[in-house]
């Protein structure tokens, strides 16, 4: 494992992912970082110290912090007593060997986030549950029991940068919500192909017996049982909740910015102001699979006032999230947001810790992109959003600019 030293600790960044994640045993040949380019494994040939972390990709926050966790410090995924009785799954999920399996004591290293979209939402719930850890589940669970992420007291976290993170949810998720048949479908079809063996993913959710195909099952009556489900409509503990206004509101309630750590975000927008039409459109630029939800988003308005800066502010949108969710989490949040100047990675006066530190919006740079998924150049070239570099260094000069922060 390669390390960052300073002051005699270790650190290392943390890849966080969002919706949809996937990892290199789902799909070997497409990556979620850099698409048909493997980002961290150039990253790391560049000498950075880093890990791609492995959480569900349609899971909650919670769930997704849990898991991260057992990845990171290795053993089985504990969701907490509590939290799995309150919302009726399993409590255990999968083992891991642990990649840190020192993380959190004295000697242990140092984690910089790094979250692209939903992955900016569960680095800030891991971080809350390492320091702060569960009231909750401290109090349903005897203590030789308890997980030691809900003991809480491990400041182990120094910075946390998000990538397009809908902090405040995304206007996206009231489409999906109103279309809930179509998305059982589609869900019910992705899970009956990858129980063939067809489709290189996988929904990481076993913990839900609901959704886990039972022994002797057919794949039509597994289908047919995933077709009837209610639980994508109603249930407050998945990622579609999570990623709502409603959702979002409720974390930013209950989890504030820890003030022992440095807090940035780097906002995108894919479309412009239309002058004649005096709407938002995708630029030419976008991916043709996220124009049509540009488009959608630029007929949204913003759900509470709060967020809603102009007329035309919550239309703005990489094709996914808004733009002005990116900022910082506000709608719900006492949380201190100070205006950068410069590039997303370049020094930029003063920083302080626990305070949301928010460069300019990246323009012409879609969701996927920043991904280094692109319908025109899927290979290294790509370019990034700061001119002169591409899309690998630009991340590489992100990271450099974490690990460099002063203590």
């Amino acid at each position: 494992m390669r390390f960052f030293k300073r002051k005699n600790r270790k650190e290392i960044v943390v890849l966080v992912p969002g919706f949809g994640a996937f990892n290199r045993e789902d799909n070997p040949l497409f990556h979620y970082w850099g698409g048909h380019m493997d980002l961290s494994s150039w990253l790391l040939r560049e000498g950075l110290p880093l890990i791609s972390g492995d959480c569900g990709p349609v899971s909650s926050n919670w769930d997704r912090a849990c898991e991260l966790y057992a990845f990171l410090a290795g053993g089985r995924t504990d969701y907490g007593r509590a939290h799995s009785e309150r919302f009726g799954h399993r409590r255990y999920g999968t083992e891991f060997p642990g990649v840190l399996p020192d993380l959190g004591t004295r000697n242990g290293p140092l984690l910089h986030l790094l979250g692209h979209s939903m992955g900016g939402q569960t680095a800030r719930m891991l971080i809350h549950l390492l320091e702060e850890g569960s009231r909750e589940e401290r109090d349903a669970t005897p203590s030789e029991d308890l997980s030691p992420l809900f003991r809480g007291g491990r400041r182990c976290v120094r910075s946390c940068m998000t990538l397009a993170t809908p902090h405040n949810g995304t206007s996206l998720t009231t489409i999906i919500q109103n279309r809930m048949g179509l998305v059982r479908t589609f869900l019910a079809f992705l899970a009956e192909f990858q129980g063939t063996g067809l489709l290189p993913f996988r929904f990481k959710m076993d913990h839900w017996e609901i959704l886990r195909r039972q022994e002797g099952e057919s794949l039509r009556a597994y289908r047919n049982r995933m077709f009837s489900l209610s639980f994508w409509e109603n249930e407050k503990d998945q990622a579609l909740y999570d990623l709502s206004p409603e959702g979002a509101f409720r974390m930013n309630l209950e989890i504030p910015a820890s003030p022992g750590v440095y807090y940035f975000s780097v906002s995108m927008s894919a479309t412009y102001r239309d002058p004649l039409l005096k709407t938002e459109i995708p630029r030419l630029g976008i991916h043709p699979a996220l124009a049509a939800n540009a488009l959608y988003l630029s007929r949204q308005s913003a759900p509470h006032s709060v967020l809603n800066s102009g007329p035309v502010s919550w239309k703005v949108s990489d094709g996914m999230v808004n733009t002005l969710s990116m900022k910082a989490p506000v709608w719900g949040s006492r949380d201190r947001v100070t205006e950068l100047t410069g590039l997303p990675g370049q020094p930029a006066g003063a920083l302080r810790k626990g305070v949301w530190h928010s460069w300019p919006v990246l323009e012409n740079f879609d969701h996927w992109k920043q991904q280094g998924w692109s319908a025109v150049s899927p290979v290294y070239g790509l370019p990034g959003p700061v001119k002169g570099l591409s899309l690998p260094e630009w991340y590489r000069d992100l990271m450099q600019f974490l690990l460099d922060l002063p203590y």
